[in-house]
């Protein structure tokens, strides 16, 4: 499951940047330093409302990951590459599966995955794209101090049946953390031009 299209990025002082040879052309490449604990613990809590809103349109997202997610200079996040996606009827039952079997569960653990990406600020993804292929918690890799690392393990043990689920319980956690002092300047690289075709589909 790649991104198509991506060829060049040009960040915000200017610098021209191969997508070919950084992490990847989403928010995974234009993380380029610690962001210190306040961005942490912000930008999870506004990509989990992002696929909130698209669940909420009956839309399961699937390639959920840090190459598709753009970060704009106010952190505000958008999601493109919804090639593989699925749109559900808006009069169909609650439960949000496609014809693959493919499920909302499976949306959230991915939306878990990239929660976990930001919180240890290195790139972490699983292949899963059925409910049977759930990783197994030994192969999953510990949250032991990360923030947010409780409501990591607790998502990836099935305990948030919904995004609405998650999205409380990482307003909960961030209320208990405490402001952490950063050393010196801690900035992210965030474009201002992306020379590259969207899909039409925008959350």
């Amino acid at each position: 499951m790649t991104s198509t299209g991506m060829s060049c990025l040009i960040l915000a002082d200017g610098t021209y940047v191969d997508s070919n040879k950084i992490m990847g052309s989403g928010l995974d490449g234009y993380i380029v330093r610690d962001p210190g604990a306040s961005i942490v613990m912000k930008i999870p809590k506004l990509f989990v409302e992002l696929f909130r809103a698209c669940h909420a349109r009956r839309v399961l997202v699937f390639d959920i990951a840090l190459r598709n997610l753009m970060l704009a200079d106010n952190l505000s996040i958008r999601a493109i590459d919804f090639a593989n996606g699925s749109l559900l009827p808006l009069s169909g039952d609650e439960k949000l599966v496609d014809s693959r079997g493919y499920t909302a569960d499976v949306d959230i653990l991915h939306v878990t995955n990239v929660i976990y990406s930001i919180a240890c600020w290195k790139k972490f993804q699983v292949d899963c794209v059925a409910i049977n292929e759930w990783p197994a918690a030994e192969t999953l890799p510990s949250t032991a101090d990360l923030p947010l690392g409780q409501v990591i393990v607790e998502s990836w043990s099935h305990q948030f049946k919904s995004l609405d689920e998650l999205k409380r319980a990482i307003m909960s956690a961030a209320s208990h953390t405490p402001a952490i002092p950063r050393d010196g300047d801690h900035t992210i690289q965030k474009p201002v031009f992306l020379s590259a075709p969207l899909p039409a589909l925008l959350c």
